[in-house]
C-alpha cells in the first residue's frame, strides 16, 4: 500500500512554489530571446514563444507524472489527487499539495515488518511448474517457467517470462531477480541488483549474493529492494506467511 502524506503544505509554500516556477520560466525565456535577438527581432519572438511553450509542457508533464515542479522540488512539496494519493493532471479533479519534508511522501513505500512462521510444507509433488507471486500491494501473478522480475525486466531466451513490478522508489532494479520453480522449491538468483534481495523463510533473513543461485522453499517471502513478494504454488495452502504491505 502507498503511504499517505499527512502534512498539507502551507499557503505561503504553495505561493512561493508558483513564484519560483514563473520566475524560472521567465528567466529562461528572456535569456533565449536575448540570444536570438542578435539575429533578428522576429527570430527572437519565435524563440521566446517556442521556449515558453516548451517550459509550459515540461511543467505540465512534471505535475502530471510526478506531482512536482522546480518550485515544488526546491520547497519539498508534492501535489497529488485527493482520491488516489497519486500524481494527476493539473486542473483535473480535487488535488492537495503536501509538505514531504516535514511529513510523508505518498510516492514512497511504507516499510513494515514481516512476521513469518515456519512454512508448512505441502506433502505432495506438483505436476505443473506454475509459480504464484503474491506482491505486497495485493497483486498476484501466476507464471509458468523461468521468471524474470524487475521494474522493466529484459529476457534473454524464449523460455523466460518477464513480470514487471511498479516501484516509484526505484530500489527495484529494471531486471532484479530470476525465479526458477521446481519440485523442491524455487531457485532464486539475484541478477546484480543495487537494492539487493533478501529471503525470509523463518528465522533470520538471508541476503542473496549477486549471481549466486539458492533454492528456497515455497512460502518464502523475498524482499526485492523495498518491494515484497511471496513465492507459492497456485492453490497450495501455506500457513502463516502473509506479505506485509
Amino acid at each position: 500500500m502507498w503511504k499517505q502524506a499527512d502534512l498539507p503544505a502551507a499557503t505561503r509554500q504553495r505561493a512561493w512554489s508558483v513564484v519560483v516556477d514563473v520566475a524560472l520560466g521567465l528567466v529562461l525565456v528572456a535569456g533565449l530571446s536575448l540570444l536570438a535577438a542578435r539575429i533578428s527581432g522576429a527570430f527572437a519572438a519565435l524563440v521566446g514563444a517556442s521556449a515558453a511553450l516548451l517550459m509550459l509542457g515540461l511543467w505540465w508533464w512534471l505535475r502530471s507524472a510526478l506531482g512536482t515542479s522546480p518550485g515544488h522540488a526546491l520547497l519539498g512539496l508534492r501535489t497529488v489527487a485527493r482520491s488516489t494519493g497519486m500524481p494527476a493532471r493539473p486542473l483535473a479533479g480535487a488535488r492537495m499539495t503536501l509538505d514531504i519534508r516535514g511529513g510523508l511522501d505518498p510516492l514512497e513505500l511504507m516499510p513494515a515488518p514481516i512476521e513469518l512462521a515456519p512454512p508448512t510444507r505441502v506433502p505432495q509433488r506438483f505436476s505443473s511448474p506454475d509459480l504464484e507471486l503474491h506482491f505486497d500491494d495485493g497483486s498476484r501473478h501466476v507464471v509458468r517457467g523461468v521468471i524474470i522480475v524487475g521494474r522493466a525486466p529484459q529476457v534473454t531466451s524464449r523460455g523466460q517470462r518477464p513480470v514487471a513490478v511498479p516501484d516509484f522508489s526505484r530500489s527495484l532494479a529494471p531486471t532484479h531477480v530470476r525465479l526458477e520453480p521446481n519440485f523442491d522449491g524455487v531457485l532464486v538468483t539475484d541478477l546484480g541488483s543495487i537494492g539487493g534481495t533478501w529471503a525470509f523463510a523463518g528465522g533470520d533473513p538471508r541476503r542473496l549474493q549477486p549471481e549466486t543461485a539458492i533454492t528456497v522453499p515455497f512460502g518464502t517471502v523475498l524482499a526485492l529492494g523495498s518491494r515484497r513478494v511471496r513465492l507459492g504454488r497456485p492453490g497450495a495452502s501455506i500457513a502463516g506467511s502473509g506479505v506485509a504491505a
